[in-house]
């Protein structure tokens, strides 16, 4: 039931349209929906992350989503590549990011000192 609903909306927004976001409100509200459709589908959410990453290259969550995939994969290399992203494009004094920032700075740290 999910899966259709995500399927849903992902048709929807294709309708919408992705390519010529008029403003940057707009581009964000697209990307935050390409995010939320990974989210829903965390067996195969790649596609979604670089979806939203692809209409918003400049919004921090994406990456940091498609860095913790590309963690839980066994990529270390590209999880790296995306919470560095990440990091780069956060707002690092805003209180929600806190716990996703430690996480990212200590995925990072560990892989570093693992070699």
């Amino acid at each position: 039931m999910l899966r259709m609903i995500a399927i849903a909306i992902m048709i929807l927004i294709s309708l919408h349209g992705t390519s010529f976001a008029q403003d940057k409100d707009e581009t964000i509200a697209q990307a935050q929906y390409w995010l939320n459709l990974g989210l829903c589908n965390m067996e195969n959410p790649k596609p979604f992350f670089k979806k939203a990453i692809e209409v918003c290259s400049g919004c921090a969550l994406p990456y940091y989503w498609l860095g913790m995939y590309y963690c839980n994969s066994g990529k270390e290399t590209e999880a790296i590549d995306m919470f560095k992203k990440y990091l780069k494009l956060v707002d690092k004094n805003d209180p929600q990011e806190t716990a996703r920032i430690k996480a990212a700075k200590d995925y990072i740290k560990g892989v570093r000192l693992k070699e």
